[in-house]
């Protein structure tokens, strides 16, 4: 009988409708947002990197240690995309609460997705198991 190990990398999808343009285009508020999305994970940031776009939007990600978060804002339309990933536990409720008071959506939906992996002994000794898929 082959052991296997399941981590469970967590990843928290957000689609939000109707997001006042002001809120949408305003990177300090969003780079704040995702410092507190950060504590409630209990991890660390690695770094930064977004992108102010013109006229208006907003392309924010931040690189955490076990993964990261990522803002897509589109203001003229009133849509922002948002998603954490990470190989940690979730406090899902706490995390979709102060998005939700941040934006403040007319509309909104969350999916929440476990992706379990697999891990056999002999995979963790490096040796590959199964069957190649079919072509």
């Amino acid at each position: 009988m082959v052991n296997y190990r399941i981590a469970l990398p967590n990843h928290v999808v957000f689609d939000l409708y109707g997001v006042d343009a002001g809120v949408a285009n305003n990177l300090e508020a969003i780079r704040g947002l995702s410092r507190r999305v950060v504590e409630r994970l209990r991890s660390d940031m690695v770094g930064e990197v977004y992108r102010v776009l013109e006229p208006q939007g907003i392309i924010y990600v931040a690189l955490l240690l076990q993964s990261h978060v990522s803002i897509h804002t589109w203001p003229e339309i009133g849509y922002v995309a948002m998603d954490v990933y990470t190989c940690g536990e979730v406090p899902v409720t706490e995390i979709v609460d102060d998005v939700i008071a941040f934006f403040r959506p007319r509309k909104y939906r969350v999916s929440f997705i476990s992706r379990p992996v697999l891990q056999s002994e002999a995979e963790k000794q490096g040796i590959l198991e199964g069957a190649p898929a079919a072509v």
